[in-house]
């Protein structure tokens, strides 16, 4: 594939941010039917610059509801049980399909040479020489988060989220290295989300910590505005959403009045917030579902960063549980209040929630768009 080696990582300017340690980036093949793999390293802690890791075939790359749909009907299904009253044995079944589903995917999209070059890597983190690992790939719908890693003759491995300092990136954009959070805005329709409310109360306690919440914004009109002026550098989003699988732009997240469209997004309309560069968590759970379907996180990712220039996005690939995607999110910011990396905030709140119930997968259903080492200064 012409021009693959050549494709490299740009970070923003910070001088005491560093790059990742490790940077997979991850490029579809001229007939969309192949992902191709290189691994480099910014600063040669890994002993090289760029290094090509293989290219597997997958057939179905440009159809995500076909490549997807088996993973993630099973991944909805453990996030509508219960957080509560799973018997023991129904807890370990969760936790070994969430197993199972995440080393498929090591098996099915690591080629041979990847997989020989991750223990590497790895033999270098558990040394303490390497720590932070970027996925930076131009398809927006394969969880990289939930890679399990596994060979007879290798250590036992965490998914790759656990194990890394880990986010992922498009290719169209730089990084930003760093971010001072001085206001904040929460989106949130008073629709029929009980724990939506445990998010309002959390954001009203942030305004202790010397920081600007403004009132919460329930109508499309009202959110398009911010768009336009801006003023914030966090916008939590607290919604249903749903997705569109004719059209991704069509994925809607739903206001009091109205629906909010990926296509809102557009550069003419959001120069306000984008001079902010905002850290935007989308955390939208998923209504009117029957069967299966995709959060339509792709579409809105993608705009996200394009448009919004947003330092950090994040964002769930698959239906989560309400009471638990709440926790995440006050997890994640108490984490970055106390100073957390960005993607140690993020793994953090992980780790919170997949100690409450490790059988449902909302722990791993985050993804974060962003520098895996920014920085994200909360309050004045």
């Amino acid at each position: 594939m012409s021009g693959v080696q050549s494709v490299q990582l740009i970070p923003g300017p910070a001088r005491d941010t560093e790059p990742p340690d490790a940077v997979l980036r991850i490029v579809r093949g001229n007939d969309g039917k192949a992902l191709h793999y290189i691994l480099s390293s910014p600063l040669g802690r890994l002993g090289y610059r760029n290094k090509p890791v293989g290219v597997v075939p997958v057939p179905t790359l440009k159809d995500p509801v076909l490549l997807l749909s088996g993973l993630f009907q099973e991944l909805d299904h453990l996030a509508r049980q219960p957080v509560d009253g799973l018997t023991e044995e129904e807890r370990r079944a969760g936790v070994r399909t969430i197993q199972s589903l995440g080393n498929n995917l090591y098996a099915d999209l690591f080629p041979d040479e990847l997989k020989e070059e991750y223990w590497r890597l790895v033999a270098l983190r558990n040394a303490g020489k390497i720590n932070s690992l970027l996925v930076l790939s131009d398809e927006p719908w394969i969880p990289w988060e939930m890679v399990l890693p596994y060979e007879d003759d290798q250590p036992e491995e965490d998914f790759l989220c656990m194990g890394w300092r880990f986010s992922r990136w498009c290719a169209s954009r730089g990084l930003a290295p760093q971010l001072q959070v001085q206001a904040a805005q929460l989106v949130a329709p008073a629709l029929d989300l009980e724990y939506v409310q445990a998010e309002r109360r959390y954001f009203e306690e942030l305004a202790r910590r010397n920081l600007t919440v403004r009132p919460p914004i329930t109508r499309r009109g009202a959110f398009l505005e911010l768009m336009e002026t801006g003023g914030v550098q966090l916008c939590h989003i607290a919604s249903h959403g749903r997705f569109d699988a004719a059209d991704v732009d069509r994925s809607p997240i739903i206001m009091e009045d109205d629906e909010l469209l990926p296509t809102d997004l557009a550069p003419v309309h959001t120069r306000g917030l984008r001079q902010e560069r905002p850290l935007i968590f989308l955390n939208a759970c998923h209504a009117g579902r029957v069967d299966f379907t995709l959060t339509g996180i792709g579409g809105w990712a993608q705009r996200v960063v394009d448009h919004l220039a947003a330092t950090a996005f994040i964002g769930a690939y698959w239906e989560v549980h309400d009471e638990l995607a709440a926790g995440f999110a006050a997890a994640f910011y108490d984490e970055l209040g106390q100073g957390a990396l960005l993607g140690d905030a993020l793994r953090a709140a992980r780790r919170v929630t997949r100690a409450r119930q490790p059988a449902n997968p909302t722990w791993l259903a985050y993804t974060l768009y962003g520098h895996p080492n920014a920085q994200v200064k909360v309050g004045r």
